[in-house]
């Protein structure tokens, strides 16, 4: 469990990192916008995890598991991920994701793969309602640590920064106290 919340945080982390520009170097309404960027790659991948999960699950009870041909979920769950992501796109375009959208739906696509594949290996959960549960546990989990990666850069866009520390640098030390804190949890 330990392993997954690190992947949440990281893939979380990287998904801010792509989506926000330097903090202080823009007006409000460009932290504005990505900060509407965020909440559009939140909402989309939360969208595609809840729906992927379970019909990925169906599909290896059905197709793969009666065969012994176990070794494809991952695959099998990529191309489900993707075709999930077809209607979660609606979403998105409800979303003022703006200059960001291309890279909202890449990322998206990435978050799926990769917090799906790292969410049914680890939980390993065993009935649809579980995985139901694992796929909206996720999608929670990923948008809570997105959207406080978020709210933590907005607050350092006010703060005074040190020049060499300005971007990339401060983020990514907010986002390695964030995870200390997280770890404290585990034990």
């Amino acid at each position: 469990m330990a392993i997954f919340l690190q992947w949440l945080l990281f893939t979380a982390a990287i998904n801010h990192l792509v989506l926000s520009r330097r903090p202080g170097d823009g007006t409000r309404a460009r932290r504005a916008a990505d900060s509407a960027a965020v909440r559009a790659v939140a909402i989309m991948t939360g969208a595609a995890l809840v729906t992927a999960m379970p019909v990925d699950w169906l599909l290896d009870h059905a197709l793969l598991r009666p065969d012994d041909l176990a070794h494809l979920r991952p695959l099998l769950f990529a191309l489900v991920a993707l075709a999930c992501l077809v209607p979660a796109r609606l979403i998105l375009r409800r979303q003022d994701a703006g200059d960001m959208a291309p890279r909202a739906r890449l990322l998206s696509a990435a978050n799926v793969i990769v917090l799906g594949t790292m969410s049914g290996t680890a939980l390993e959960p065993a009935s649809l309602p579980s995985v139901i549960l694992a796929g909206m546990g996720t999608a929670a989990g990923f948008a809570l640590a997105l959207h406080a990666l978020d709210a933590m850069t907005e607050r350092l866009g006010d703060a005074h920064v040190p020049a060499p520390f300005r971007g990339a640098p401060i983020r990514l030390l907010a986002a390695g106290l964030f995870a200390l804190g997280l770890a404290g949890f585990s034990g």
